[in-house]
């Protein structure tokens, strides 16, 4: 339960949908946000000490998926909880309930999306260009 995680903030400057196409394979989505480079999404961290080791673990929160990103995924029908610049404070340092109403869907229409390359998740390929809109051919 996260109720007793550390909460943090992961900066992003996008992050990837995949839509599963007529032909059966995934088309990977690029997502981000208008007028703005980076943001943050919800996190939670936790570090676990047993005998000799250590392992710090963090995750991602997820909430349901506003339209936009409902359509390319409605599978899973979720997104990283993008928080807003002036909720950051909040976020970090508020009470479990306070902190609870921050996580909320991102509005969509302060979101771009573009369909990319299927490049994306393999290790061979490690560029900017794995952002850039796909060739769409007829």
């Amino acid at each position: 339960m996260w109720v007793y995680g550390q909460r943090g903030i992961v900066p992003l400057a996008g992050f990837y949908l995949w839509q599963r196409a007529p032909a059966g394979h995934d088309q990977p989505y690029y997502v981000r946000l208008v007028n703005r480079l980076v943001f943050g999404v919800a996190a939670l961290w936790e570090r676990a000490e047993a005998d000799d080791e250590v392992i710090e673990s963090c995750a991602l929160i997820t909430v349901d998926a506003n339209p936009l990103l409902a359509e390319i995924d409605p599978a899973t029908g979720q997104m990283p909880a993008i928080l807003r610049s002036e909720d950051y404070d909040a976020w970090l340092s508020s009470n479990v309930d306070q902190a609870n109403q921050l996580l909320r869907p991102y509005p969509q229409a302060s979101m771009v999306c573009h369909p990319v390359a299927p490049y994306v998740n393999h290790l061979d390929f490690d560029e900017p260009s794995l952002i850039r809109p796909a060739d769409r051919k007829a």
